[in-house]
């Protein structure tokens, strides 16, 4: 019985998932993984194929194998890079059902935008509901634009806006 090879593309599928805010890096790693898996494949000796096959120029078959395996790559990037993102955004992209990785990738980046802009909105709630004297304690973590936004949103339910110093 042979030794486990962690070079094996099956070792690799581990690096194929996003972290956080990181869409084209994740991206280009599902390309280069499926790259290198599809150029580690052994091509079969010319008995394999048919005589129609043998037939064509050298050139006529790198181009046409040139083409299947780019298309192979994009496949399976694609699907890689579905399967591999965030949770946040993971079935949201996958029902927007992207025909290629550019769309996917596009699609990641708007979703991951949104989710962003979400989440700093109900942290700004959060904060918008807190008391000055706790706000206080914080200011010197907040930047203007955030108590801006916090005193907007404090003023739409009728509550003192916050100020530096309170």
């Amino acid at each position: 019985m042979g030794q486990v090879k962690p070079n094996k593309f099956c070792h690799q599928i581990p690096k194929l998932f996003q972290e956080k805010a990181e869409v084209n890096d994740f991206a280009k790693r599902c390309i280069t993984g499926m790259r290198e898996f599809i150029d580690s494949i052994v091509h079969p000796a010319d008995t394999k194929f048919d005589a129609e096959y043998l037939a064509q120029t050298r050139d006529h078959k790198n181009e046409h194998g040139d083409i299947k395996r780019q298309m192979i790559i994009n496949a399976l990037a694609k699907e890689f890079f579905l399967m591999g993102v965030t949770q946040a955004i993971k079935t949201t992209l996958m029902q927007k059902d992207p025909a290629t990785l550019n769309e996917a990738i596009a699609e990641a980046m708007k979703l991951e935008d949104i989710n962003e802009s979400n989440s700093a909105k109900g942290k700004i709630a959060c904060l918008a509901e807190l008391e000055a004297k706790d706000l206080s304690k914080i200011v010197d973590d907040l930047d203007d634009l955030t108590i801006r936004l916090i005193n907007s949103r404090r003023a739409k339910f009728v509550r003192q806006p916050f100020k530096r110093g309170n």
